[in-house]
């Protein structure tokens, strides 16, 4: 609602920009960086037991504007629509100068390595409530949230059948000088 002084800004080069002024006139711009169209412009990182793919551009924008991250994860309150907004840490953007684009890359890759680490962290036993977990794997006749106990079992086995939570069929050790 413009009148109140929200908009919704798209991933497009105009919206990339409305958002890099706002940032850096101190508005808030709030990104879902697990929400994508193209999973080649993204990066996989470690977010509760499995790997999940995640735009870099939360990051990037904050090494470009200066503007610091705070993560955010909403939790449905009482009954209805209602819900309750939990803060993580804020993350500064840290000076990063002369850094070639990979080390660039590396960079983002950490922030948002910390800012996951902090949802997860926030998040507990809520992972159910992810709002894209119907994107990782899990059917659509599961129940969205816990609120009856005797929903869990079915939210178990749900999770256990998915492939992405069983144990790899291949492991690698690729630090230098391990047996072959």
């Amino acid at each position: 609602d413009p009148a109140a002084g929200v908009e919704v800004i798209h991933n497009t080069r105009q919206g990339l920009i409305q958002a890099i002024r706002g940032l850096r006139d101190g508005e808030i711009v709030f990104i879902m960086p697990d929400a994508f169209e193209n999973v080649t412009a993204t990066m996989m990182l470690p977010f509760c037991g499995a790997l999940i793919d995640v735009m870099l551009g939360t990051a990037i924008l904050s090494r470009k504007t200066g503007a610091w991250i705070l993560p955010l994860v909403s939790r449905k309150v009482g009954h209805g629509l209602a819900f309750g907004a939990h803060f993580g840490e804020p993350i500064h953007p840290q000076a990063r100068v002369g850094l070639n684009p990979e080390q660039e890359r590396i960079s983002d890759y950490a922030v948002m390595r910390d800012v996951f680490a902090q949802f997860e962290r926030m998040m507990k036993k809520d992972l159910l409530l992810w709002q894209s977990v119907l994107q990782h794997g899990i059917d659509e006749e599961m129940p969205v949230t816990l609120a009856d106990s005797s929903a869990l079992p079915m939210e178990i086995k749900h999770l256990l059948l998915d492939p992405i939570f069983r144990a790899p069929d291949l492991l690698l050790d690729l630090r230098v000088g391990a047996p072959d």
